[in-house]
C-alpha cells in the first residue's frame, strides 16, 4: 500500500536503507527485466504512497523544491555533495523561447508552492527558521518582475515635456540606489568565487535575468493569478531540447526565437529604452544652454539607467536579429541610427512646435 507490491524491489530498498545492497550488478533475466518494467510503468505508483509521502511529491511543476521542503519539514538534515567529477549531466533547451516557457513552468510551480498547503510561512513543522526565509525566497521571487517591469519602463520619463523627480532630492536616491546595486553584486561576486562560476557565465545570467523578469516571470505571476481564479494548474509543457536540422551550424537555434505573447513586455521595454535614449539626446540638444548644472546631472544619471538596461538587454536584441545575430557589428551599427533618428525627430517636432507657438 505504501511502497508498491514489488517484492523484489521492496527487497532491494530495505538492503539499501540497511547498507547491505552489493555493488555487483545481479545477473540479468528475463524475470528480472519484466520485474523491473513493471516498478518503471506509470501503474504501478497507483494507490500507494508514492508522489505524495515516499519519493518525489506529484502534481506540480517545482517537484525538487516541494520534495526538498517536506523531507526538511520532517526533521532530516541535508548536506551539500560535490564531486570531482559530475554525478549528473543533463541538457537544456537551447532556444531562448523554449527556455523561457521552462522558465514559467519553475517560476508559476514557485508560485503554486505558495498558495499550498506546502507554503514555507505555515508548513512544514520542524523547518527552521533560515530555512523559511530560503523557502520563502524561491516561491515568492517571480512576483518582484513586476517591479523590475515597471522601473525598465520609467525612462519614458524622458517622453515627457517637464521634468519629473521620482524622489527628492533625485541624486541622492540614484546615489542611494547604486549603493543597493552595489552590494547585490558583491554578494553575487562571492556566489560565483564560492561555485567557480566564471564572470562571464554570471553576466549572462544577469542579462538574462532581466531578459526573464520582463517576459517569464510575469506571465508565471498572470498564470497564478488565473490557476486562482480558474483552478487550472501550471501545464506542464515538456521543452523541446533537440538542435535544429541544420548540421553546418550547431548553434542553429541560438539564431531561431519563435515569437510568443510574454515577449511583448520586453520588446515594449527594449523599444522605450531605444526611444528614451534618442529623445534624451534630442533634449540635450534643445536644452543644453537652459538647463542649470543640477538638471544636467539628473539628465546624465537618467540617461546612465537607460544605457545599462540595453546593455542587459542586449542578447535579446541579438535574439530578434535572427540569423543576422551572428554578426554582432550589425546591432552596434543599428541602435546608434535609431538613437539618431529620435533625436532628429525630436528636435524637428520641437521646432516645428516652437514655430507654430510663436506664429
Amino acid at each position: 500500500k505504501r511502497f508498491g507490491s514489488s517484492i523484489p524491489f521492496l527487497e532491494s530498498v530495505s538492503k539499501a536503507i540497511n547498507q547491505e545492497r552489493s555493488t555487483i550488478p545481479p545477473p540479468i533475466s528475463e524475470t528480472l527485466v519484466a520485474e523491473m518494467e513493471r516498478v518503471v510503468s506509470a501503474s504501478h505508483d497507483k494507490a500507494t504512497g508514492w508522489g505524495k509521502g515516499v519519493g518525489y511529491i506529484y502534481d506540480i511543476a517545482t517537484e525538487d523544491i516541494v520534495t526538498g521542503f517536506r523531507i526538511h519539514g520532517q526533521g532530516w538534515r541535508s548536506m551539500y555533495c560535490t564531486m570531482e567529477r559530475d554525478a549528473f549531466c543533463g541538457i537544456a533547451p537551447i532556444n531562448l523561447t523554449e527556455r523561457l516557457h521552462q522558465i514559467v513552468r519553475w517560476s508559476g510551480g514557485s508560485l503554486e508552492m505558495f498558495f499550498s498547503l506546502n507554503n514555507p510561512l505555515i508548513g512544514g513543522r520542524r523547518i527552521q527558521a533560515l530555512q523559511r526565509v530560503s523557502y520563502l525566497n524561491m516561491t515568492v521571487y517571480p512576483v518582484t518582475s513586476l517591479f523590475i517591469l515597471l522601473y525598465a519602463l520609467s525612462p519614458v520619463m524622458w517622453l515627457i515635456p517637464d521634468e519629473v523627480y521620482i524622489q527628492r532630492p533625485f541624486t541622492k536616491y540614484v546615489v542611494f540606489l547604486l549603493v543597493i546595486i552595489l552590494m547585490i553584486h558583491v554578494i553575487g561576486w562571492l556566489e560565483i568565487k564560492w561555485a567557480g562560476v566564471t564572470w562571464l557565465d554570471y553576466w549572462r545570467n544577469e542579462q538574462f535575468f532581466m531578459i526573464g523578469s520582463t517576459s517569464a516571470y510575469p506571465a508565471a505571476v498572470l498564470h497564478m493569478v488565473v490557476n486562482l481564479l480558474t483552478k487550472k494548474g501550471i501545464h506542464f509543457r515538456v521543452t523541446s531540447k533537440q538542435t535544429a536540422a541544420d548540421t553546418n551550424d550547431k548553434f542553429a537555434d541560438l539564431y531561431d526565437m519563435r515569437w510568443v505573447p510574454m515577449l511583448i513586455p520586453t520588446t515594449v521595454v527594449l523599444i522605450a529604452n531605444v526611444g528614451a535614449i534618442g529623445v534624451a539626446m534630442g533634449k540635450t540638444i534643445v536644452y543644453m544652454g537652459a538647463w542649470t548644472i543640477a538638471q544636467k546631472t539628473h539628465a546624465a544619471l537618467g540617461l546612465l539607467f537607460n544605457v545599462w538596461i540595453m546593455v542587459l538587454l542586449y542578447p535579446f536584441a541579438l535574439a530578434i536579429m535572427g540569423r543576422w545575430a551572428k554578426r554582432p557589428v550589425i546591432l552596434l551599427v543599428l541602435l546608434p541610427v535609431a538613437f539618431t533618428i529620435v533625436c532628429l525627430v525630436y528636435v524637428a517636432v520641437h521646432i516645428l512646435l516652437l514655430s507654430y507657438l510663436t506664429f
